[in-house]
């Protein structure tokens, strides 16, 4: 039993100071078109590309 227990190793859920470093290109959303003044959002205009300088691509469907 003590092999599984060192196999399965510790459960974190704070990011590591390698994923810190790498957090960066991670993607986020961004419009990547000119929008007009009340124009609405489709998915044509918005994309989820990195670098992670803005919202994450979860929230897309709030954003549309």
């Amino acid at each position: 039993m003590e092999i599984v227990e060192k196999t399965l190793g510790k459960v974190h859920y704070k990011l590591t100071e390698e994923e810190q470093k790498n957090k960066i290109f991670r993607r986020s959303l961004f419009v990547v078109e000119d929008i007009k003044k009340g124009q609405i959002f489709t998915e044509d205009i918005i994309r989820s590309i990195r670098p992670r300088n803005g919202l994450l691509p979860k929230f897309i469907k709030q954003v549309i």
